[in-house]
C-alpha cells in the first residue's frame, strides 16, 4: 500500500505547508495523502488547527469532526 509516490506526497505536503503550519509533523501529513488515495472527506480529529489549512486534491476541504 505504501510506495514511493505515497511518501513524495508527504514530503510535498511537508514543504508547501511549512509555512502556513509550521507543526504539520508526519503523522498528519501521512493522514492526509491516506485520505487523498482513498477519496476520504471526513477526518476525525482534535488537532482541527493542521487539517483546517490543507486543501486536499480530492475535495475542496476536509469536514473535520468533532
Amino acid at each position: 500500500m505504501v510506495g514511493f509516490r505515497f511518501f513524495k506526497r508527504i514530503d510535498l505536503f511537508s514543504t508547501q505547508y511549512c509555512f502556513a503550519q509550521p507543526n504539520l509533523d508526519f503523522t498528519d501529513a501521512a493522514i492526509i495523502a491516506i485520505a487523498e488515495r482513498l477519496t476520504i472527506t471526513r477526518v476525525y480529529t482534535l488537532d482541527r488547527r493542521d487539517f483546517s489549512i490543507i486543501r486536499p486534491s480530492h475535495c475542496d476541504y476536509f469536514e473535520l469532526f468533532p
